[in-house]
């Protein structure tokens, strides 16, 4: 699940201590878990918690299983909740699981393109708002390829399955417009994908990088409103700089281009604007049936306490973005938008647990995120 926009605080850290693989025995496990509560740009205060579980086993480089679970509740009435199971086998391949719900009573539908209008005023009388339902379940198995040292060449294959339900106020925009899928069907799928990674850590990237391409194919006869494919690549590259208290400055650069075929339902089109995208502009601000994505992150590492094994650090970052009808019209300079921000860092116990907050800012307002790990 994203915590996109929640300013998490630090309650308390409870439990066994959330290690990494290689400092943890053979045929053991471990449990933790975090309170958190705190306030989102978005979606006003949050509280809730995350509970994870990881076991390992000789012979596995990061882990075995692991199990985690967040969910988050708003006092405006938002409900976010993530399931994530985790599977390595001894044959390199892999095995993901994930369900998603989300009950949004204030979702945003600016309208499509990067031309959709947009005023504070509006904003703040809810004039894009619209209630949404979702709920989704993704399964996929990764089956590791012949690759060289260092490198892990993967193949994955899985399905998706889901619904969501929209209801759109009367006077919204979401109304006024009337896009395909108003008022919301089912969401099926099976995807295909290929990878390439050479990252030295799967969590504190310093070096390498990681390539990923998906088609996913939405059936008509699975119940989908029409039928749609849809193609995804990812590009990501990590150069260490310098040396800063023993950790390595990091410069990261990501490319992303995201494109459906077809007359695809709202709810179905990618956007930007969140805690990965555009950081800065409001959420989902920007929606078509494509979009391509450049960000760079400049990263380091700055202190560290005696407890806990606590550590600091922070970002600066800056995203540049557009989303288009026909991929072609991704060359249209004047429709991208370009934001920037600052962020921080913190690990607990684990070299492998990070919180993470970003502030970002962009021509038509701010925005506050916080997640865990970094944005990729």
């Amino acid at each position: 699940m994203k915590f996109s926009g929640i300013l998490l605080l630090l309650l308390l850290l409870f439990a066994a201590e959330l290690r990494e693989a290689g400092a943890v025995p053979a045929d053991s496990a471990s449990v933790g878990g975090i309170p958190i509560a705190g306030f989102s740009s978005d979606s006003g205060f949050g509280f809730g918690g995350l509970a994870q579980y990881i076991s390992y086993d000789d012979g596995f480089e990061h882990f075995r299983r692991k199990f985690r679970a967040q969910s988050t509740i708003f006092i405006q009435g938002k409900l976010f909740t993530d399931l994530i199971y985790e599977e390595w086998y001894r044959s390199g391949n892999r095995l993901h699981i994930r369900a998603r719900g989300q009950l949004e009573p204030d979702a945003r539908y600016f309208g499509r393109g990067m031309e959709a209008g947009f005023s504070r005023e509006a904003f703040r009388e809810d004039a894009y708002s619209y209630k949404r339902e979702l709920l989704t379940v993704e399964a996929a198995y990764g089956i590791r390829l012949a690759s060289p040292e260092n490198t892990r060449r993967e193949l994955e294959a899985g399905f998706m399955a889901g619904a969501v339900r929209n209801a759109a106020p009367e006077g919204s925009r979401l109304r006024l417009q009337q896009p395909p899928g108003t008022g919301g069907g089912l969401r099926n799928a099976v995807f295909a994908g290929l990878s390439r990674d050479t990252r030295d850590h799967l969590v504190r990237t310093a070096s390498g990088s990681r390539i990923t391409g998906r088609l996913s194919v939405f059936p008509a006869l699975t119940g989908n409103r029409q039928n749609l494919l849809k193609a995804e690549t990812n590009a990501s590259v990590y150069q260490g700089l310098a040396e800063i208290s023993g950790e390595p400055l990091v410069l990261a650069m990501r490319v992303q281009y995201r494109q459906l075929i077809g007359r695809a339902p709202f709810y179905e089109q990618v956007t930007l604007g969140d805690e990965l995208s555009l950081r800065g502009y409001p959420l989902e601000r920007f929606r078509d049936n494509g979009s391509l994505l450049f960000s760079t992150e400049l990263r380091g590492w700055l202190f560290r306490l005696p407890w806990y094994n606590a550590q600091f650090g922070g970002q600066l970052f800056t995203d540049a973005g557009t989303v288009f009808l026909q991929p072609g019209e991704a060359f249209d300079t004047q429709q991208w938008r370009l934001t920037g921000g600052i962020g921080g860092v913190m690990s607990v116990f684990s070299r492998d647990f990070i919180l993470r907050g970003d502030l970002g800012f962009s021509q038509e307002t701010w925005r506050i995120y916080a997640g865990l790990g970094y944005t990729f």
